[in-house]
């Protein structure tokens, strides 16, 4: 078990872009991440907050936290059968 990724089977209609749509998703739950870390009873806050910043830190694009690392790999699915 891996536990530090996630895979999505993601569906755009045009003229909606994919990259588009999963730079949105991460944007989005990147900010959801941090707040619920920052507000909620996460035991480990410091030391997810100190890591997202650091990796912000290291990151042009961020100005503060980086929850995702960056690109993605796009698998094209033909069917609903796949491996």
């Amino acid at each position: 078990m891996m536990s530090n990724h996630i895979h999505l089977i993601v569906n755009n209609d045009e003229p909606f872009l994919l990259r588009d749509t999963v730079r949105d998703l991460k944007k989005f739950t990147s900010k959801a991440f941090v707040q619920e870390i920052i507000n909620g009873k996460e035991s480990r806050r410091d030391w997810l907050i100190e890591l997202f910043q650091k990796h912000g830190a290291q990151d042009p694009k961020n100005k503060t936290f980086k929850v995702w690392q960056s690109g993605n790999h796009v698998i094209e699915l033909y069917s609903e059968s796949f491996t």
